[in-house]
């Protein structure tokens, strides 16, 4: 990867040349401290998601703070083939990996680190152990448990304990537990919110008495999000929580999430005034992202997006914003989606106090496969 031109530590964040995807380090701090301080002194420990991020120092920064299990977890083969070149010695892959050219490499990462991966079909089963014995390696295997997104999945009870019969028999595989995920909760009511989560929760820990009760390991119950972290960390049974948006924060959480900040943005410039009105900045869908809903302006009261294109980002003016942007004004903005918008980007702009601390790579960024 060519590496640009960047500026050097010390410089002013608003001198960083635009647009400039930025990491505010000290709301990341808090972000971690605030979450991982739950799962400290507990059972049940804290998984972090990098497909989140993408990027391998903020993952490091997580698994610095107290409270996680050691590991972190991927949503692809070739997330976690990045991951393990960095030096991440346990991956879960928290999904189904079927095709045989994938099969091959997930096992060739298991001679350099501990992975799991979830698995939902005997099918899929009989093809990862063929794998793991033609490359001599063993994997962890979740038996991944439909609780409530009718997306992958094996239906509990009776369907889920024999698909672990069928992993515990398989040579090469190692059956380590089950893991659920039950989709994005977000509810006003903590209550509701509560109730929803052990409703899905409900039967996976059965199935976890059934796998029990029929001699069979149950080392691993994977689970959740940052949506319901203290719910699940907190329920009998659960030994760690998948959470990821927690550190960099997404605009849907933060009316449920209070006590989180957004610490990933975009520094614009305001390339053009054609109206009183209208301000038009080079920030658009290419710098940003703008898969479910527009970004926000920060700190300009009566400034909206009204759209984007590939490369201008359309703001309407009320009320003070009319006075108070001029050509070459700089504009925060906050993505909607945080690991959308990181993942437009080769490297990230690490600040703390309005100063330029560090340069990190986005180093997993485009790796689907």
């Amino acid at each position: 990867m060519e590496r640009p031109t960047f500026k050097p530590p010390g410089t002013p964040v608003k001198e960083l040349d635009t647009p400039a995807l930025v990491l505010d380090l000290d709301a990341l701090d808090h972000n971690l401290n605030t979450v991982h301080s739950f799962f400290q002194g507990r059972t049940a420990k804290l998984r972090p998601h990098v497909k989140a991020h993408h990027c391998p120092t903020i993952a490091r920064h997580q698994l610095a703070v107290e409270g996680t299990m050691g590991g972190i977890c991927t949503a692809k083969v070739g997330q976690a083939e990045v991951f393990v070149q960095h030096g991440f010695t346990d991956v879960l892959v928290a999904n189904e990996v079927v095709v045989p050219s994938k099969i091959n490499r997930l096992c060739a990462l298991a001679r350099e680190a501990r992975i799991t991966v979830a698995v939902d079909s005997a099918e899929n089963v009989e093809d990862l152990s063929q794998g793991a014995q033609t490359q001599g390696v063993t994997l962890r295997v979740l038996v991944d448990i439909d609780c409530r997104l009718h997306r992958c999945g094996v239906e509990p009870g009776a369907p889920a304990l024999e698909l672990a019969r069928r992993i515990h028999r398989a040579p090469g595989l190692d059956l380590a537990g089950i893991m659920a995920y039950e989709g994005c909760l977000l509810h006003d009511n903590p209550e509701a919110l509560a109730a929803e989560t052990r409703e899905a929760m409900i039967p996976v820990l059965h199935t976890k008495e059934l796998l029990l009760r029929d001699g069979l390991p149950v080392e691993t119950v994977s689970v959740g999000g940052t949506h319901n972290y203290e719910i699940l960390g907190a329920m009998e049974g659960v030994t760690e929580v998948q959470a990821g948006s927690y550190a960099l924060m997404d605009l849907s959480y933060v009316p449920y999430r209070p006590q989180l900040k957004p610490a990933l943005k975009v520094l614009g410039t305001v390339i053009s005034h054609p109206e009183e009105a209208i301000a038009v900045v080079d920030v658009g869908q290419k710098a940003i992202g703008a898969d479910i809903e527009l970004p926000i302006v920060e700190a300009v009261p009566g400034a909206t997006v009204s759209r984007l294109s590939a490369e201008h980002g359309i703001l309407n003016l009320e009320g003070p914003a009319r006075n108070s942007l001029d050509l070459g004004s700089r504009v925060w903005m906050v993505p909607h989606y945080a690991e959308v918008c990181i993942n437009l980007y080769n490297y990230v702009n690490a600040t703390r106090q309005g100063r330029l601390e560090a340069i990190w790579e986005v180093s997993a960024r485009g790796r689907f496969d």
